[in-house]
């Protein structure tokens, strides 16, 4: 979702931000996700300078990953804050081009790091994939000679 910066200062800055975004065509060609639910996200616009602006964001969806073990979907919670600096800069990761800044870009960037590495299934199990204690042989040795002592 593209906002000018006009309407960020005229509408956003006043009233927030509360929209809802879809992200089901990012789905295409990548394995973290199998299903996301649209996105809420809320929150305040603020112009730090005329072309700074900063957005603090509450997002919360709901999304299916894989299961570490099985593969099988696993629904999770996702709900953050973003707090983001957005400038017509250099050293800014999102900018301002063209006098638009796009949201989705900024709430996708964030969703992505939230995202757990590894999700269970309830009926996976966590046991299965164990291995057995290694244990070295020299120790081992070691242990027998101080007993005899």
């Amino acid at each position: 979702m593209i906002y000018t910066l006009d309407k960020l200062k005229n509408e956003c800055s006043l009233n927030g931000i509360d929209v809802k975004l879809d992200f089901k065509d990012r789905l295409v060609d990548q394995t973290i996700l199998y299903d996301i639910n649209p996105v809420q996200v809320t929150g305040t616009v603020s112009f730090l300078t005329q072309r700074n602006i900063l957005f603090k964001f509450e997002v919360s969806t709901k999304v299916i990953l894989p299961c570490a073990l099985t593969l099988k979907p696993v629904p999770y919670d996702l709900s953050f804050t973003i707090e983001e600096d957005v400038s017509d800069e250099l050293e800014s990761e999102y900018r301002i081009v063209n006098d638009k800044v796009d949201l989705a870009e900024i709430v996708w960037g964030a969703l992505i790091c939230e995202i757990p590495l590894k999700v269970y299934a309830d009926d996976a199990d966590l046991t299965e994939f164990e291995e057995e204690p290694k244990v070295n042989e020299v120790f081992a040795q070691l242990k027998d000679h101080f007993n005899n002592k």
